[in-house]
């Protein structure tokens, strides 16, 4: 595709192409295998389960084709690359974009500043080989020069392991079955009946549809409504998201006065056992004390960790569910992608503050559809203050999507979608759309 692109003379997105295809080639070595019998090849499904295993394969395939495919598919690449490409900066590392797939995929997609996540907004509701491969709810969150195994990651839905639940009407017609907890995905849970559901128990008569409200590439916001498509009846959920490039919040709410929940799947072991942790307000994974950690975050006052339910076994690796209750009208959650260098989670959760239109936290402020950070901010509007003194520092000339890069409280470079005058210590600038421009 770069070369396709490069010979039609768009070198812009030849640059992408070329850049998006040596991350993708950058990404495989961590799964090579540097020990044993099998030295030097892969761990084909993504996890660090001996093969032998079978973890994540499908029962049509083996070790030996899987291994054969990725070594096919690398010398095609290779063959392919006719013309050094100057690299430019991929989609997935900017952000700046949410949109939805058609109904063959199903899926939502959203990135700000690199951090991406992905939704599903149907699971599999027809097994193949006794399992769901596609569970319904957000089973991505991957931030760049992060380790995205982090997750939350997806927990394949299979049937096999529990007992089957009949829901039927009062005169007996059968509505609805499906084994409650044999799935998981960061999303809604439910009391019904006596037993908790899971969204993603629920593939053949729930849906999702994703609202998106607000698009930039340092904030996002969307929500994500849940509600059944048959007449089997049931909650309606919708959960709200802001991402920003640092962190995720989201609020769950549902609309039906229920017990509920928000569930996150853990990464406890892949073949390679996790450190993890569980405390009353939060969860939280990672390989290493000190390197890369994913944290869940409640940020209600009364919020409250469950953990009773049994691990689930996914392509992944041994998932948690994790369920924050609490009895507020909304469950609000903060997602810390910390990294090694990241402020501790700890000063992240004591520093967060709600605003009438937003929310504080150390690393930056959402007002509105603004943020600021700490060398960096933008949003959409005709004015920006970047002091929080209360009056504008910068003014357009007309509302705009713009953003700033700063030193200090001072921009040294501005972007904007529309053709402008910037008005910025007593000087006006003209600034053309899509230009980036350095101030003197």
């Amino acid at each position: 595709m770069a070369e396709d692109a490069w010979n039609n003379g768009d070198q812009y997105l030849a640059g992408q192409y070329r850049r998006a295809a040596n991350l993708a080639f950058s990404s495989i070595p961590r799964w090579q295998r540097d020990s044993g019998a099998f030295k030097g090849s892969f761990f084909i499904t993504k996890n660090h389960f001996d093969p032998k295993d079978r973890i994540g394969y499908q029962p049509a395939s083996q070790w030996g084709n899987y291994t054969g495919a990725l070594v096919q598919h690398l010398a095609e690449a290779w063959l392919s690359r006719k013309t050094e490409i100057p690299e430019l900066p991929a989609p997935a590392e900017i952000g700046g974009y949410a949109f939805t797939t058609d109904d063959s995929f199903g899926a939502f997609f959203a990135n700000a500043g690199g951090f991406q996540v992905m939704v599903n907004l149907r699971g599999a509701s027809v097994p193949k080989y006794g399992k769901s491969w596609t569970p319904l709810g957000t089973v991505r969150m991957v931030k760049k020069g992060w380790d995205g195994r982090l997750g939350p990651s997806d927990g394949e839905h299979d049937i096999s392991k529990n007992s089957s639940f009949q829901m039927k009407t009062g005169d007996g017609t059968l509505v609805d079955s499906y084994g409650p907890q044999s799935g998981i995905s960061f999303g809604p849970e439910w009391m019904e009946r006596g037993h908790w559901v899971r969204i993603a128990d629920v593939a053949s008569t729930y849906r999702a549809e994703a609202e998106i409200k607000f698009v930039h590439p340092l904030l996002m916001k969307f929500t994500i409504h849940y509600s059944y498509v048959t007449g089997r009846g049931g909650p309606y959920f919708s959960q709200e998201f802001i991402l920003t490039p640092d962190l995720l919040v989201t609020r769950l709410r549902n609309a039906q006065n229920q017990p509920f929940g928000l569930t996150v799947p853990l990464l406890e072991d892949d073949g390679r056992p996790l450190i993890t942790a569980i405390t009353d307000n939060m969860a939280h994974t990672g390989y290493s004390q000190n390197g890369d950690r994913q944290y869940f975050i409640g940020l209600n006052k009364d919020v409250k960790t469950v953990s009773d339910a049994p691990s689930i076994q996914s392509t992944y690796g041994w998932l948690k569910p994790i369920r924050f209750e609490c009895q507020e009208e909304s469950i609000d959650l903060m997602v810390y992608p910390k990294s090694a260098s990241g402020m501790s989670a700890k000063t992240m959760y004591e520093n967060f503050e709600w605003t009438t239109d937003g929310f504080i936290t150390p690393l930056a402020e959402i007002k509105g559809n603004l943020y600021r950070g700490s060398n960096v901010a933008g949003g959409e509007s005709n004015a920006m203050d970047l002091d929080a003194d209360g009056k504008p520092d910068v003014v357009f000339s007309q509302k705009c999507g713009f953003m700033l890069q700063l030193k200090g409280n001072t921009i040294y470079r501005v972007e904007t979608d529309k053709e402008v005058t910037m008005t910025y210590q007593g000087k006006d600038y003209t600034i053309a759309a899509f230009q980036p421009f350095t101030l003197n």
